[in-house]
């Protein structure tokens, strides 16, 4: 092969072989490791997450782990790709998760675990314990579930805080004065029944969008 010949092999192949080790392969990603402080995402669109992927946000997050529904595995990527709310024909894309996750870990030093399952496009009224409407998607059943069960996967770990991340579908004259009310009351049966009294809440805010 003449040298003109292999520098253009390197010159194609070197990319491509970094960027197949840089993207979020947790399938090739083996771990024992299991989180101390648990922490719950959900939420509509702005949670689920609509921004686009980068090379940089497809890294695992050191002392991050995300639950797939049966155990822990390293956290990269979108972390609601394993939300049991979200349609199957929907997906999900880079939402606060990620960074929040890589954030707490450095900051705290500690073991963080997320269990995402966001879902767009709700009402508050829909994640409400025993929500029995037309759109009934067992949001809330759903959540609980997943905590429990990573709970189970991770029986050290405890559930530390909830991210809720949701209001833009409630922004009108009518819902918006229920609103408060509806989320004292999501937070207060998610204590109650993932026995966690004293999980924190951090309630994102949605920016003033179209006069609202």
């Amino acid at each position: 092969m003449s040298n003109f010949r292999r520098i253009w092999a390197l010159a194609v192949l070197v990319p491509v072989f970094l960027m197949a080790f840089s993207r979020c392969a947790v399938a090739d990603a083996v771990t024992d490791e299991l989180p101390e402080d648990i922490f719950l995402l959900i939420g509509q669109s702005n949670m689920v997450g609509l921004a686009p992927i980068t090379q940089l946000d497809q890294e695992l997050v050191s002392g991050a782990l995300l639950f797939n529904g049966k155990s822990w595995e390293p956290l990269c990527g979108v972390v609601q790709r394993y939300s049991t709310a979200i349609p199957s024909t929907s997906q999900p894309r880079l939402g606060p998760g990620y960074t929040f996750a890589r954030k707490l870990a450095e900051m705290t030093g500690r073991k963080i675990g997320i269990v995402a399952n966001a879902r767009g496009a709700t009402l508050i009224e829909w994640w409400q314990k025993g929500y029995t409407g037309e759109n009934d998607y067992d949001l809330y059943e759903k959540a609980v579930e997943q905590v429990r069960l990573a709970l189970e996967a991770a029986p050290n770990a405890r559930l530390v805080g909830i991210l809720w991340h949701q209001g833009e579908s409630d922004n009108t004259a009518g819902l918006s004065p229920h609103y408060a009310n509806r989320l004292q009351a999501l937070v207060e049966d998610l204590r109650r029944d993932l026995n966690a009294p004293d999980a924190f809440v951090i309630a994102g805010e949605v920016g003033t969008w179209n006069g609202k």
